[in-house]
């Protein structure tokens, strides 16, 4: 009989396997990391930094670049969407009010902070 030749059919099945495969394993990293306190801070921040949520153009060239990290952050954003569906985005919407709350925690004791220094508001201009 000898060797098998595989047809164009063939080909494309296992492509389609292959894409699953990797979606399965997507789908559960994406859940470890949403289970975890830790790794729903990393993809807030990430989604955050990479500027899922924010405008992309600068009026030049810069535009590009802030464009294709904005198209990493709304990839994951997608793939948590499409992979985890509502629960998925309720953990990450917990997680980005969560970071929320943290960075306005943050500042108001940063304030604080120099208050009690005596600086006030003058010190946010640089004065030291």
């Amino acid at each position: 009989m000898g060797k098998r030749y595989y047809s164009n059919y063939d080909g494309e099945d296992r492509q389609k396997w292959v894409r699953v495969a990797i979606a399965g394993k997507d789908k559960d990293a994406l859940q470890a990391l949403l289970d975890s306190e830790e790794g729903r801070w990393f993809i807030a921040r990430l989604l955050k930094n990479e500027g899922l949520h924010t405008s992309a153009f600068t009026g030049n060239s810069g535009t590009f670049y802030n464009e294709g990290r904005r198209a990493v952050a709304v990839d994951i954003y997608q793939n948590i969407k499409t992979l985890l569906g509502v629960d998925g985005i309720r953990k990450l919407h917990q997680a980005q009010e969560y970071l929320m709350e943290f960075e306005e925690r943050a500042l108001e004791a940063a304030r604080e902070k120099e208050a009690d220094h005596g600086r006030g508001d003058h010190a946010a201009g640089g004065q030291r």
